[in-house]
This record gives C-alpha cells, structure tokens and sequence, in this order.
C-alpha cells in the first residue's frame, strides 16, 4: 500500500468510504478513470455502518400500485419544511429529483430493496425504502461487490491532512499513512466524502458552544479534519451550527410511542409535550438545568412512587395533573392533547435522559454540481464533496431516509463532475 501511494496513475482520488465515498468511486470506474479510495480508520464504511438503511425517494413504480400520490415536488416541499427554511433549495431540488434514478442505480447493482414502501417517522408520504436485508451495510456491500472488478483499491488507516494544489486547481492530497508521510497526485481532482465535525471540541465551541457539552457523535471518523483542510485552502463553510441530537435513556432511544411517559427537568417539572418531533425534544433537554431530563415510563408491577425527596415530591404531582387532564379531557399546560395521551402510574421508573449529538448538517459549501465553493463563491477547480463533510443541502434538520439518499446523489454528481470537467480541461488542450 505504501509504493501504491507513491503513485501518480489515480485520476481522482476519493477521500471516505462511506456510501458517499464509494459512490463516487464507482461512478468515476463506470465512467472508465481510475480512483483510489483513502479512509482514516482501520476498516471502511463510515457512519454508513451505523444508518438505519432508509433511503427516500419518491417511486411511482412502488408507489402508485399501494394508490400513493408522490412526486419529487412533493418530496422538495417537504423536506424544505423539515429544513426549516435552511435548506438550501437548488441542491434539495437535485437531491429530490434525483434520488429515483440512484435509488435504480443501486438497484442494478444487486442491491435488493422490500417490495413494499414505508412511511417512516415525521414522514407525510410513503416514500422510504429499506433493504431487504441488512441496513447501511448492504449499501457498503453492494458497492464494494461492484468496485471489485475495477480493482479500485480502498487504502485504509490513510489520514489525509492536507490538500495540494497546483495553481488554482486541487490536484492530490497529503497526510499519514498508519503514520507515516505520503503524498498522492490525481489527474482530475479529489472528492471528499470523510465526516462531520461534531468529535472536534474546538470546532464545536466555536460554532455551537451552546452544544459543545453534548455528548458528540459516534462516528469517530467526524473529527472536522477534512473540513479544516479544505478551510485551508480558502472553501466556504455553511450551517456550521446545525446538528441533529436525539435523546437517549441509558443506551436506548426513547420508545417510539410517546403516551407512555413524560420528560420531567430537575425540578420535576414537565418542560415539552412529549409528543413533539425528537429533534425538538433534544434541543428542550439541552436548555435545562444540568442539560438533561428524566423520563418517567409505565412500569407495571413497580412501587408507586414515595415523596422521600422534594424531586419526587414534585414529580408525583406532576404525574397527578397530567392524569387529570386525561380524565377532564382537557389540554395541559403545554398545549398537548388528551386524546394522545395514557395515564401514568401507579408504578414507574425513572429514568436519566441524555441528549447526544448523532452529526452535524453542516461542512463545506457545495453547488448543485457537488464543487466546493470558495470564500469568495466560486467553485474550486478539480475539488468535489458529498456525504456528512457538506452543509446547505438539509438547512437545520432532515426527514429520515434524506441523508443515505444525499450521500449517494451528491457522490455520484461530484464523480461526473470531475469527470466532465476533465474532459473539458483536454478538449482544451
């Protein structure tokens, strides 16, 4: 691996090899270029390790037979919604209006999707589709199955530090490989597909110091290392203070249906409807004393609870107005229905609830064609991104299923990209 990188013979170089990644990869092989894929861990997928396997795409093909009325304008509107207007349009545009033909591509690669569609959670159509078997695993399976026969190596523990550049055109990159210097040159440019920033405490206080407590997220590739270098090199950043955080009692999430517990502070006290989307409640739980909160959960068979503390003093007479507001039928305090709401009690438990960052919306600033923008709002030539390391395309939040269909539309785009400007740059010549 050491000679191979040693080597000029890559036409791009594609740094991350999650579905992003790999996605690139691919699609510059197809295409008849060679790339060669560079991952900072010791094994490769990334956070796509990690998904849940959902991929939006509207399908008429699935979806009208089951009598859904969808479309990719359907799919645009939504999701700018779900942003919060943070989205950056032309590129949810793209990513809404092409994720039906990756979502095909995948496809003809052997990836098998459940005949049926689902509805995930904060979803208004039915337009999700899942794996058959396995979940972000079976992307990394398929892709890799179809990287074989390019022979496309994929250079693990190799941590890039730096961008090269010649002229004013990205051309390779240099770093560590299993720490030793290397230095890597590629004929079109380089992708970069590595991770969020959320593991980076100084990026983290620099950019949401409100959340720089919380704990980070799993993956360890989200160290902000690749978006510093591009940083370096003068590339644009966006929506650096956008993160999705969930709430976690001990190492579970908390349970689908929200009528079986309530969400007390320190005081005892009920703060949100419980019933409000996850990403709401988390950013609740950030603001309350100490950062975090007690879920109270039906317990059948437990103790009723015992005012042997002014906590659990105040939390039985918390319990008691939620239950009269049932038996009134009458709203609580918070707005919350009682239609949609069970007793609590007698027995329960209690239970700390923590909010955890699970990655960060934001990184470098891309344009519909996946280059990344200078600080001066010009792409930079021979430098692409998709996946976790870009910013702009979810705004403050994403629908479930947006962001595996993200990661594959833009890795694609950016591989044509380079691609097609490569060829530009020799027509030229």
């Amino acid at each position: 691996m050491k000679r191979l990188l040693r080597s000029d013979g890559f036409d791009v170089i594609v740094v991350g090899s999650g579905l992003a990644g790999l996605s690139a990869a691919l699609t510059v092989a197809e295409f008849g270029y060679s790339p060669v894929i560079l991952e900072k861990a010791c094994e490769p997928g990334g956070l796509t390790r990690r998904a849940y396997g959902f991929f939006n795409a509207a399908d008429a093909r699935r979806q009208i037979a089951l009598g859904i009325d969808d479309s990719p304008e359907k799919h645009l509107r939504q999701a700018l919604e779900v942003s919060r207007g943070k989205a950056r349009e032309p590129l949810m545009r793209t990513l809404c209006y092409e994720a039906y033909s990756t979502l095909q591509w995948l496809e003809a690669l052997g990836l098998e999707f459940e005949p049926g569609i689902r509805r995930v959670l904060g979803g208004v159509y039915p337009r999700t589709h899942m794996p058959l078997r396995g979940a972000g695993e079976a992307y990394l399976s398929a892709l890799r199955s179809a990287l074989r026969p390019f022979g496309v190596p994929i250079v693990c523990n190799a941590e890039v530090t730096a961008l090269r550049k010649s002229g004013d055109a990205v051309t390779g990159v240099e770093g560590l490989l299993s720490g030793e210097p290397f230095r890597l040159t590629s004929r079109l440019g380089v992708v970069l597909a590595g991770g969020g920033f959320s593991r980076n405490m100084e990026m983290m206080r620099l950019y949401a110091p409100g959340l720089s407590d919380v704990l980070p997220a799993l993956d360890e590739g989200a160290d902000g290392s690749l978006i510093q270098a591009a940083a370096d090199i003068g590339a644009a950043l966006v929506g650096m203070s956008y993160f999705e955080v969930r709430l976690f009692a001990s190492t579970l999430g908390l349970p689908g249906d929200p009528s079986d517990y309530i969400l007390v502070n320190a005081r005892g006290e009920r703060f949100m409807r419980e019933d409000r989307r996850r990403s709401t409640l988390a950013e609740a739980v950030v603001r309350q004393p100490d950062g975090m909160a007690w879920m109270v959960i039906n317990a059948p068979g437990a103790e009723p609870l015992r005012p042997t503390t002014a906590f659990r003093e105040t939390v039985i007479a918390t319990i008691s107005g939620y239950n009269d507001c049932i038996r009134t039928k009458e709203r609580d305090s918070l707005g919350r229905d009682p239609l949609t709401m069970r007793p609590i009690g007698p027995g329960v438990e209690i239970r700390p609830v923590l909010p955890r960052i699970l990655w960060s919306y934001g990184g470098l600033e891309i344009n519909e064609k996946a280059e990344v923008i200078d600080r001066r709002g010009r792409p930079m030539k021979g430098l692409a991104a998709a996946g976790d390391i870009t910013g702009g395309i979810h705004g403050e939040h994403a629908l479930m299923g947006d962001m595996l269909a993200s990661a594959a539309v833009f890795g694609r785009i950016a591989a044509r990209t380079l691609v097609k400007n490569g060829r530009a740059v020799k027509r030229k010549d």
